[in-house]
């Protein structure tokens, strides 16, 4: 019996020049670029418009195939890219490019992302991988289709410390742990109040609820409002009955999940502390709920 024995394999140095990669894009409507660094923010975008990005990879072939021992191996490699999309850990492969590494080989990506493929964070992972497994060559050299010699990761914010509500659609049929019938869900978790309000929340919309969608991104102003007072009051809620966050509220962030909820709060009952509040919620929650609906009347 053939022993299933996983053995190291060479790979790109991080130094190596056989690989060229340039910095990711944006590609704006007038023909303008706008370059773009890993951990920061793409400006001026909105969900209800395309998002166009793009990125250069210039391959020298016969050094990139010396570096990892496979010269005279016919090894045939490809560029993979790939979407991340976060809070619902989806991943969508956006383009596959075989390489011709006869000499050089220069990759030029350039796509258009629908809106609803995005979310407030983006990963953009770009993979050289080898194509086929090999039949002969170094016992240190990478052999087995599909074999990663080079990655790197772009993460990109598109939402910047703005108040806009990050929000999405998807069809929830799709994902288990959303119910098929709901017109939305908020999805969050308390744990991370310390974290940015635009990268820890996201507002999931039901594309498979289409007249719901279709008054929400047209910015119907009742449902909207409806919406938007179930949400701060989902995290209030949650949020007063947490003793950490009334006597830590003031080491939350500017910016944060958690400085936001304590703005809210403070905003909706102006006067009172937070103590003041909680106090008030768990004698009559419905009062601290009504003063939260009168906060994003009119939003």
């Amino acid at each position: 019996m053939r022993k299933n024995v996983v053995l190291p394999y060479t790979v790109l140095r991080s130094n190596s020049v056989a690989l060229d990669a340039g910095s990711w894009y944006q590609k704006k409507d007038d023909d303008r670029i706008l370059w773009l660094e890993d951990g920061g923010a793409v400006p001026d975008w909105s969900y209800d418009t395309p998002l166009t990005l793009g990125r250069e990879i210039h391959i020298d072939g016969p050094r990139l195939l010396d570096e990892l021992e496979l010269t005279d191996t016919g090894a045939s490699f490809e560029l993979i890219y790939t979407l991340h999309v976060s809070n619902l850990r989806q991943r969508k492969v956006i383009h596959r490019e075989a390489l011709d590494l006869i000499g050089d080989h220069r990759s030029e990506f350039l796509k258009t992302l629908n809106s609803n493929l995005l979310c407030e964070q983006i990963k953009l992972t770009c993979s050289l991988v080898l194509k086929e497994d090999l039949d002969f060559g170094p016992r240190w050299a990478p052999s087995v289709k599909g074999a990663v010699c080079w990655q790197d990761d772009t993460i990109l914010d598109l939402e910047g410390e703005g108040s806009r509500f990050p929000m999405r659609d998807c069809a929830f049929s799709e994902h288990y742990q959303l119910p098929n019938g709901a017109a939305w869900h908020l999805e969050w978790r308390p744990a991370l109040l310390h974290y940015s309000f635009n990268s820890a929340v996201t507002l999931l919309l039901n594309s498979e609820r289409k007249e719901f969608l279709d008054k929400v991104q047209a910015g119907d102003g009742i449902l909207v409002e409806q919406v938007m007072s179930a949400i701060t009051g989902e995290i209030c809620a949650s949020v007063l009955c947490s003793d950490e966050f009334i006597s830590d509220a003031g080491e939350h962030p500017e910016g944060s999940l958690g400085a936001v909820a304590r703005s809210w709060l403070l905003g909706a009952l102006p006067g009172k502390s937070l103590s003041d509040i909680k106090a008030l919620y768990e004698q009559s929650p419905a009062e601290v709920h009504t003063a939260l609906r009168g906060l994003t009347a009119g939003v």
